[in-house]
Order: C-alpha cells, then sequence, then structure tokens
C-alpha cells in the first residue's frame, strides 16, 4: 500500500509596497522685502521720521508675515551705495538708527536700484524658485544725479526682466520728482507709484501710506497657494485701485478745498 503525497501548497506572492514620498504641508511661504531708500543730504531735515516711518513699515511687516518667511534687505544710497541689511528675518532685523542712517551727498539711485537687484540674484540661491515673491521698493525725494555704474536704461531693462517673472513687484515712492516720466523711464506702472512731499508731515504721510501697502501685500501674500498665483499678486497695483493712477498724498493735494463763500 502506497501512501498519497499531501498536496503542495502554492505559495502566494507577496506583493512589494513602496511608500510614497509624503509630501510636507503648509510649507511656509517665503518673501523677500527690499528697499532701496535715499540717503542723499536732501534727507536730513526729515531724517527722524523717515527713521520712525521706516521702523513702522517693518513692525507691519512681521506683524503680517507671522507662520511665513519674510526677509528684510535695505540699501541706501546717497553718493555711494550702501547694503544695510541683507537677507535679514523679519523677526530679527534691528531697528533703522541715527547712527546708521545719516543723510549725506547727492542720489545715485540707478546705482542703489542695480546693485540690489544684482546682489539678490547673485547671493539668494533661492531668488529664482517659483514660489518665492519679491516686493521691491524705492525712495526718493529727489531726481537721479550721481551714479556711475549704472544709468536709467539699466534699471528699466532689469525691472522689465524681472517683472516678467510674474514673481516681482516694484513700487516707487517720490517727492521732487517728475513721476509721469519715472513710470515710463523705470517700467513701474503707475498704479505702483506713490507721490508724496520731502517735508516732516510729507514724509510721515507718504510713510503711512506705504505701511498700508506692506500690509495689504503681506495679507495678499497668505492667500496665495501656488505659483501660479503669484502671477496675480505681481499684477495688482499696491497704491491705487486703478493702474493708471498716482495716488498723490503730497502736501499740495492734502491741502484742505477753501470753503466758497456765499
Amino acid at each position: 500500500m502506497t501512501k498519497k503525497k499531501a498536496p503542495v501548497k502554492k505559495k502566494i506572492p507577496v506583493k512589494k509596497t513602496t511608500k510614497k514620498p509624503v509630501k510636507k504641508l503648509n510649507k511656509k511661504q517665503k518673501t523677500y522685502v527690499a528697499i532701496v531708500l535715499d540717503n542723499s543730504g536732501s534727507m536730513a531735515t526729515v531724517a527722524p521720521e523717515t527713521i520712525k516711518s521706516f521702523n513702522e513699515q517693518i513692525e507691519t511687516i512681521k506683524k503680517e508675515s507671522i507662520g511665513m518667511d519674510t526677509k528684510i534687505i535695505l540699501t541706501t544710497f546717497s553718493t555711494a551705495v550702501n547694503s544695510l541689511f541683507f537677507n535679514v528675518p523679519v523677526d530679527t532685523l534691528q531697528p533703522l538708527t541715527s547712527k546708521n542712517y545719516k543723510p549725506d551727498g547727492w542720489t545715485a539711485m540707478y546705482d542703489g536700484i542695480c546693485e540690489t537687484i544684482d546682489k539678490m540674484e547673485q547671493e539668494l540661491s533661492d531668488i529664482n524658485d517659483s514660489e518665492i515673491a519679491v516686493l521691491f521698493t524705492i525712495i526718493t525725494d529727489g531726481a537721479e544725479n550721481a551714479s556711475k555704474k549704472f544709468n536709467q536704461k539699466s534699471v528699466a531693462d532689469r525691472i522689465s526682466r524681472l517683472k516678467g517673472t510674474k514673481r516681482w513687484t516694484f513700487n516707487l515712492v517720490g517727492a521732487n520728482i517728475d513721476l509721469e516720466k519715472a513710470s515710463v523711464d523705470l517700467n513701474i506702472s503707475k498704479g505702483n507709484i506713490l507721490k508724496i512731499s520731502s517735508s516732516k508731515v510729507g514724509i510721515v504721510r507718504g510713510m503711512t501710506a506705504s505701511t498700508q501697502m506692506y500690509g495689504t501685500y503681506m495679507t495678499s501674500r497668505r492667500s496665495v497657494k501656488n505659483s501660479d498665483d503669484l502671477g496675480v499678486l505681481s499684477t495688482q497695483s499696491v497704491y491705487s485701485a486703478n493702474t493708471d493712477d498716482i495716488l498723490d498724498v503730497s502736501d499740495e493735494a492734502m491741502k484742505p478745498v477753501p470753503a466758497i463763500k456765499k
């Protein structure tokens, strides 16, 4: 009598599963805020107001940047250009004081703008990242008269190229300068231009408008969820609802209209 062989159990192949990498959610939105500030001699009479207003703007940016990654760049320009703060987290930025802001000299605005842009592009490793936004503010109380390295075309070409990325937003705050012409010459839309006066009251009024602009921009920045939306953010006017209008808060514009005698 022969024994029957036990049936051989077939091995069921085990499928190997590969875990997909988990995407990190809630990545901090990163924004570079660059400010190119006039430090020429004509700013001396309004230096205290300029310092105070700048620090108030930084406090607004800091408040609106909670949970975000915001870095500050501050360049001052007179006869020479000085990189005062570069790639500094807004939370650790030291206040501007009379020790590091001492107006003197002429107005090398073109050099200040171009040197700041070039330094950012050369030294910030993620500046071309599709998720990075840049808000670039130029503040001057007079026309260019001292640049040695760059000219109007140098500025216009850079601004035009960077606006084309749809991640850079440029705005100009100016006094004693033809802002209509500056809009054309520098490729900055009129809705991103603020006209102020170089008086003490005028500086405070202008910087108040700029402080509001920073708050609005950072709030809008927070709502951007993907790189496509950055394009919408970069084309929004920061000062005027109408892209064809310069916001005028100069002393002359703010004068009360005299009552009509009956």
